[in-house]
């Protein structure tokens, strides 16, 4: 391990065919930042050859300039029938970094990110670090609307640079020493939980994660309506999937299905109507009836997907994906694939 300091494991699930500005500035601004930092790094892109595009993945990369990068060694790593979470697997069995950094193949980073995120570790006691990340830009009532109220926490402008802890992370914008996260690897099965349960067993372990807060990504928002019902589908079908069990159990989760939607929809119009808020996306009081119906219609989707699951619990995992290539997969295509139950990969 010792000629390669840093491993960066990139998922290549979240590039959708045909949109290639996000990966490409992804990966110029991985090229810029590893240069200006006196380590030796790996970047690993694991991805799933059954579905991914290897002749547009490596126009990205040429793009990008990124395996011109000094100091930075590019490997690509197939993967066939993994997902995402599997995938993150991948990245960190195969890395050779004594640190292995996750992110995703959609998200930008800001011009400090990768500093921030590895000066924590200078304190050999520090065995996990995570960053910010929250959804931009917000250059329409759309994006806007997501980065108030969806999976992530509005930019964070005044924790301090240093010395805070948090009890939680996501996926997409978090560092671990390698030892630590191959003994704390990913469950894959279903599309959120498994980042839940992750975290939860970290924290059962006791080990504090470090807060840069200084280390931004910038998560995009759902590219379109499709995208967001695959998302709220999906997060409908995790809730859901935990709570399977006989015909009269699903029937009282459908009931009671109805006071988690109400919650969704409190939960939501807390997240976009107070000023504070709105002003620190700039929504405009002529857009808050656009961005609370676009966070309602995913409450909806959200309560739908749960109820489909509890009706028919393979539909979702088969025709449904979120935020990737395998958005829109016919069902003949994932039954050639042989991948219908959803759980082989995650």
């Amino acid at each position: 391990m010792a000629d390669i300091d840093v491993t960066l494991a990139l998922e290549w699930e979240h590039v959708s065919t045909g949109e290639a500005e996000r990966p490409v500035s992804m990966l110029r601004e991985v090229k810029t930042q590893t240069s200006a930092i006196d380590k030796k790094f790996e970047l690993i892109v694991a991805y799933d050859p059954e579905v991914t595009d290897l002749g547009e993945l490596d126009e990205i990369l040429v793009a990008s300039g990124v395996r011109d990068t000094r100091g930075l060694e590019v490997r690509l790593e197939p993967a066939p029938g993994h997902r995402y979470y599997a995938l993150k697997n991948v990245g960190g069995q195969r890395a050779r970094g004594d640190i292995v950094v996750l992110m995703d193949s959609d998200v930008i980073p800001n011009d400090k990110w990768l500093a921030e995120l590895l000066r924590p570790f200078e304190d050999p006691s520090i065995q996990i670090v995570t960053g910010q990340i929250y959804v931009g830009p917000h250059k329409s009532t759309w994006w806007k609307a997501f980065s108030m109220f969806w999976l992530f926490d509005l930019e964070d402008k005044d924790t301090p640079a240093s010395g805070s802890f948090k009890t939680g992370y996501h996926a997409n914008n978090v560092a671990f020493r390698r030892d630590v996260f191959l003994g704390h690897l990913f469950r894959p099965g279903m599309r959120f939980s498994p980042n839940t349960e992750h975290t939860d067993d970290v924290k059962r372990s006791a080990i504090p994660v470090a807060y840069a807060p200084r280390a931004h990504l910038i998560h995009p928002a759902p590219k379109d309506v499709a995208d967001m019902r695959n998302y709220a589908f999906s997060s409908g079908y995790d809730r859901a999937a935990l709570r399977l069990g006989s015909w009269p159990r699903r029937l009282l989760w459908i009931a009671a299905s109805w006071l988690g939607l109400g919650l969704d929809v409190v939960r939501y119009t807390r997240s976009i109507v107070p000023a504070q808020r709105r002003r620190a996306v700039g929504l405009s009081g002529y857009e808050l009836p656009q961005a609370l119906a676009i966070a309602y219609s995913y409450a909806i989707l959200r309560w739908t997907g749960f109820v489909l699951t509890m009706l028919a619990p393979d539909v979702i995992p088969e025709r449904y994906s979120t935020g990737s290539a395998l958005a829109g997969w016919s069902l003949d295509r994932a039954r050639r694939l042989g991948r219908l139950s959803g759980n082989s990969a995650a």
